[in-house]
């Protein structure tokens, strides 16, 4: 991982400028927090506003400050997020417990609570509680994708920063400059991603993702000439994809893991970093596995959605699978708004179900079979 500072924060002018007026001012609040769309750059913004307040060069991205907090090994940076479904009591006893200690090394101890909407309303309580009474020298960051999940007086002692999706021809020459992209492709990326630049990036970056892109538009273009073997096969092989990707990322993990002993000079802090990072990892790992279900879903939906759109009223420019608007033109020719509407139900109950401890291969050949029968 390379330590960011604010240059590599795109699009996001507000939010900088209100949190560099913050540190700059010397007068820096105890909670802040980050609410905008999933992918947009908060959890990022987070660590090097973290950075800002430790670095002796205001978060330079280069320095070992810097390099430990985006590693997220710094001793007095802490990530939470969600366990399982939810932010625990637990975890925010736990942050009351090490709120109350002195920094090892740094100016503030920070904490950053991410999908902080998904806490237990004891959670929720219990971190009022500490907001309303901070401990000195810590500063908070809750993270939230869905403000009005957030209850109103944990919100009413935050400063609240707000994030936005990035227009897409912003995005376009922000793609070509960076990665020397042609225009096309640069604009196929930029609707792909619905103007989140993180989901833009890792399309340009990854052949994984562009990969499964092509997987799940194979699968549905060959829905109506599959029997049930190859529709249950072509659910296999995504989730084999998925599994592939994450024990990859195993290993990559347990070198981190390593390399902690080489990195912290702190000998106590080791084994409690070390703690952290197996957390940490473990939460990497499910983050990563329902983001792929997430991108198999939403190049579904993508692909209904543009059929449904042809289907109603034929404008090109509103599609998202631009590279496949002749098989897109040809599929709509027999389709009804009440089929694409149909197919789009499926998808979205599928959703729903995923977000239960299921069988994810069973659950995927279900929404296959599904979607076979109204196409």
């Amino acid at each position: 991982m390379v330590a960011t500072c604010w240059e590599d924060i795109f699009g996001q002018i507000e939010a900088i400028s209100k949190l560099k007026r913050f540190i700059s001012s010397g007068n820096l609040g105890h909670a802040y927090l980050f609410a905008g769309p999933q992918g947009v750059g908060k959890y990022t913004t987070a660590k090097v506003f973290a950075s800002a307040v430790n670095c002796a060069d205001g978060g330079c991205g280069k320095c070992l400050c810097c390099d430990k907090i985006a590693r997220e090994i710094h001793p007095d940076v802490f990530q939470f997020a969600p366990e399982g479904n939810f932010i625990t009591i637990e975890q925010i006893r736990e942050i009351k417990r090490e709120a109350n200690l002195k920094p090892f090394e740094a100016n503030f101890k920070v904490y950053i609570i991410d999908e902080v909407e998904k806490m237990t309303m004891e959670a929720a309580n219990a971190l009022l509680k500490i907001l309303e009474e901070p401990p000195s020298g810590v500063i908070f960051i809750l993270i939230t994708s869905n403000l009005e999940g957030v209850i109103s007086t944990i919100v009413s002692r935050c400063y609240q920063v707000y994030f936005r999706l990035i227009a897409t021809n912003l995005m376009v020459s922000e793609i070509m400059r960076r990665y020397e992209t042609d225009e096309n492709k640069a604009k196929l990326v930029a609707k792909i991603s619905g103007g989140i630049f993180g989901n833009a990036i890792e399309m340009v970056n990854s052949q994984r993702r562009v990969k499964r892109r092509e997987s799940v538009l194979s699968l549905v273009e060959k829905l109506n000439n599959s029997d049930a073997l190859e529709l249950a096969d072509g659910a296999n092989q995504l989730i084999a994809e998925i599994k592939d990707f994450l024990d990859e990322l195993k290993l990559k993990q347990e070198a981190e893991l390593a390399e902690v002993e080489k990195i912290v000079v702190d000998r106590a802090c080791v084994s409690r970093i070390k703690k952290r990072l197996v957390e940490k990892h473990k939460r990497e790992r499910n983050k990563e596995e329902l983001g792929a279900l997430k991108d198999i879903l939403d190049v579904l939906s993508s692909w209904y959605r543009d059929v449904l759109v042809l289907t109603e009223c034929s404008k090109e420019n509103l599609l998202v699978n631009v590279d496949y608007v002749e098989k897109l033109k040809n599929l709509s020719k027999s389709f009804s708004l009440q089929k694409a509407q149909s197919a789009l139900e499926i998808i979205q109950e599928t959703r729903r179900i995923l977000r239960f401890n299921v069988n994810k291969q069973l659950v995927l050949e279900v929404m296959l079979f599904g979607l076979e029968e109204v196409t």
